[in-house]
């Protein structure tokens, strides 16, 4: 693992998803909570409760042949107002090895005001692998009415599969350039998540969380009356590899009831055998 990266290795060995390898770098801790028959679970948290200027997070996990992993956070990441126009750098990357499976959840990322973040992270699955990463960000500190005060938040995401680019996004958000209120950008929604799911569509693990989704997605469908839904999603495949979630909420405690409906598919014995979310919420 490259130095100055805080680094896990997730490996299959006889019969259980351990740690091989772990270490941190300030400001990112990575808490290793749990190895066993089904998973093994790596917790991501700091020492200082937040991201404050200046900091810069690098990151590699990597999930070696066999083995599964869980990759969350311990409570909602935060990002303190940034003078002097000095971001918040999160770079991650991540390796999902043959037949391994790698399940990435988070709580919202919260932009506080003045804030600044910049974010990139990359993937690289082998033959076989499955990934579901989830991204939630909410724009500000909705319950203070603080709501896209932050300077700036970029994103990029790129996701290939045997060295082939399934999913290569970029996202920027700087509010003193648009009007982020416009119905033509966010309208009246402030919580956002996109969920990315690369495997086989005929495995039974995917099969089963595609159908889910289509559950979930046909329950908070808007009522054709409803001319401001309180949720918006969308479920759809986009290639043979990959399907992907878009949702926008008016509120974190709107999206959160979205969100533990998607941990309920997680209970799936193939997934992780229980809903990672009930110990949180």
């Amino acid at each position: 693992m490259t130095k100055n990266f805080s680094s896990a290795i997730i490996s299959k060995v006889k019969e259980l998803h351990a740690f091989t390898q772990l270490s941190n770098v300030q400001p990112l801790k990575l808490l290793a909570t749990g190895e066993g028959k089904n998973y093994a679970h790596l917790m991501l948290t700091n020492y200082g409760g937040g991201m404050v200027q200046g900091d810069e997070i690098r990151l590699k996990i990597q999930v070696e042949s066999g083995g599964k992993a869980l990759l969350s956070t311990q409570a909602n990441s935060r990002v303190y107002r940034c003078e002097n126009n000095k971001a918040c750098d999160y770079v991650a990357q991540y390796g999902v090895g043959e037949e391994s499976v790698l399940i990435m959840i988070n709580d919202p990322l919260v932009l506080h005001r003045g804030g600044i973040f910049n974010q990139q992270q990359s993937f690289q699955i082998q033959r076989k692998g499955v990934l579901c990463f989830m991204d939630w960000f909410s724009a500000g500190r909705t319950h203070f009415e603080e709501v896209f005060d932050f300077q700036q938040f970029t994103s990029q995401t790129k996701i290939q599969l045997d060295g082939k680019t399934l999913i290569h996004e970029n996202l920027r958000i700087k509010p003193s350039d648009i009007n982020c209120f416009s119905p033509a950008n966010f309208g009246g929604h402030n919580n956002f998540v996109n969920l990315f799911l690369v495997g086989d569509k005929a495995h039974s693990r995917i099969k089963y969380f595609d159908q889910r989704m289509k559950d979930i997605e046909k329950k908070y469908e808007p009522k054709a009356a409803q001319q401001k839904p309180a949720l918006i999603m969308s479920w759809d495949r986009v290639n043979e590899k990959t399907a992907i979630l878009r949702a926008s909420a008016a509120s974190i405690p709107i999206m959160k009831k979205m969100v533990m409906d998607i941990g309920e598919i997680f209970s799936m014995e193939e997934w992780l055998g229980e809903n990672p979310y009930l110990r949180k919420y």
